[in-house]
């Protein structure tokens, strides 16, 4: 049996997720029909730049990484962040297309787990 957990270590001892002052994870989803590799490519390194500029101690952001979803001709653009403005304002200065940003919560397998955090 796999056992999953929230790769932010939030869950309390009863499973349930607990509030932390850790960085949260967020995507923004973007419908890109006709989208092309240098299109994707381009908002990818605008949304680097863009989060790199912006991060400061009272406001953390990092950009994490762009899945393409080809039979659905839609982005998720993936964040770190203290909170969803800070997400919205580093799409917003790249000038990302987004339609939502919102909190997410990712599981990993252990085994996954164990390449990500060697």
């Amino acid at each position: 049996m796999v056992t999953a957990k929230p790769t932010d270590g939030s869950a309390n001892a009863a499973g349930n997720l607990a509030t932390t002052s850790r960085l949260a994870l967020f995507v923004a989803v973007c419908d890109m029909p006709g989208a092309t590799e240098a299109l994707i490519g381009g908002v990818h390194r605008a949304l680097d730049a863009a989060a790199r500029r912006l991060a400061a101690p009272d406001k953390p952001v990092r950009y994490l990484r762009a899945i393409y979803l080809p039979g659905e001709q839609r982005c998720i653009w993936v964040f770190k962040a203290c909170d969803l403005a800070t997400v919205r304002l580093v799409n917003d200065t790249a000038q990302a297309p987004f339609e939502q940003i919102t909190e997410a919560v990712e599981y990993l397998t252990e085994s996954a787990e164990s390449v990500a955090n060697p």
